[in-house]
């Protein structure tokens, strides 16, 4: 007697053969095993899991934290060492107009961390400065303007942060939090991704207030770094730090630094260990200015905005990128073209050093991978 073969369904039957006859005997879907409807996720039924999501992003963002504070994530990479970040911060900050004052040592004459009791001051006097990417006393207000400085150009991020003070108010951050979040939106809009930006900043000022039962985060100024990262990270979307932006990113691995590899984040915490404290900041500042300005080495191949600069000793102030809506003074926009036009001609400092190019970066994954191995053969 022949066994009857496995069924094959079509659709809501199931057919199958019987051995005896070589006929086929239907047999209707149970009631109780119904066909699954696909239905739309609702909102509801969608935000459990984005919790649970986001949660474990941010455990996995504090684990990597904390791991790379106790040791960086290339700690074999030999680059940069102290002497060549030292190096690179003088060769940059030479070409952008700065210099040695007389009796000077280390960073001195370099751009510099303006400490919060100056800023404090420095506001005080000239009045509000919109946009900007956290150069403020106020922590809150860094960490917003922050928010509004991702993924766009300082224009942007300026329209942004000036529109969100004219609404609410200079640093209201409780109208801000109360607003209904479509007119956050609405009020974010002329800086681009207003959806995104408007729910982080009050995702950001919500949790702050649930934490600490104010809106503030002025506490940072005097915590350890480890402290400070580790509450920074651990929000949804002032240290001695330095922070990578897509200038600094592209410049670090160009010059070999970090490895092809390495992502942002892995890069700040290898620079955060290998470059010494007092050039943290600058080669921030000046990595950035000149992966604007440099033909060579902005990510476009050509300088992308225009830059102060100092010319013969004289400061020569030339309005960048983030211009106020007002316009640009006519003395100011000719003079700003003749230089832009006398720094084309100059070759890139880091090019000249013979710091950039493949050879540099070849050379050093020979020497990382030649630690490797020998590691692996003497465990």
């Amino acid at each position: 007697m022949k066994k009857p073969q496995p069924s094959r369904k079509r659709g809501g039957v199931s057919e199958q053969k019987d051995g005896r006859s070589g006929g086929k005997i239907k047999r209707e879907a149970s009631p109780s095993s119904p066909r699954k409807s696909k239905r739309p996720k609702t909102e509801a039924s969608e935000s459990p899991s984005k919790a649970k999501s986001g949660a474990s992003l941010a455990e996995r963002k504090l684990a990597n934290l904390r791991s790379s504070f106790e040791q960086g994530p290339f700690p074999d990479w030999p680059l940069p060492t102290a002497e060549e970040a030292e190096r690179v911060a003088w060769l940059l900050g030479e070409f952008h107009g700065f210099s040695k004052p007389k009796g000077g040592s280390g960073a001195d004459g370099l751009p510099k961390y303006v400490k919060r009791e100056e800023k404090v001051k420095r506001e005080a006097e000239k009045g509000e400065r919109y946009g900007g990417c956290g150069d403020v006393p106020n922590v809150l207000d860094a960490v917003c303007r922050t928010v509004l400085s991702c993924n766009t150009s300082n224009r942007n991020s300026t329209a942004a942060h000036r529109s969100l003070v004219n609404t609410y108010g200079k640093n209201n951050w409780q109208a801000v939090l109360d607003a209904p979040y479509e007119d956050v939106v609405e009020a974010l809009r002329c800086g681009g991704l207003a959806n995104t930006k408007a729910r982080t900043i009050q995702n950001l000022l919500r949790e702050t207030k649930e934490r600490h039962g104010v809106l503030s985060l002025d506490h940072l100024h005097n915590a350890p770094d480890a402290q400070v990262m580790e509450e920074l990270v651990s929000f949804k979307g002032s240290v001695d730090s330095m922070a990578v932006d897509t200038h600094v990113y592209r410049l670090s691995r160009a010059l070999g630094w970090v490895p092809d590899k390495a992502n942002r984040d892995q890069t700040f915490f290898h620079l955060h260990e290998r470059i010494p404290k007092e050039y943290k900041y600058p080669l921030h500042v000046l990595l950035i200015r000149h992966g604007r300005t440099c033909n060579n080495c902005s990510a476009s191949g050509f300088a992308t905005i225009k830059e102060e600069t100092k010319d013969e000793g004289t400061e020569l102030q030339v309005k960048v990128e983030n211009m106020e809506s007002e316009g640009e003074d006519e003395e100011v926009r000719k003079a700003s073209e003749e230089e832009k036009k006398k720094k084309a001609g100059r070759p890139c400092p880091l090019k000249e050093a013979g710091l950039l190019g493949r050879r540099v970066t070849a050379q050093m994954k020979a020497e990382h991978t030649g630690k490797a191995v020998k590691k692996e053969e003497n465990p």
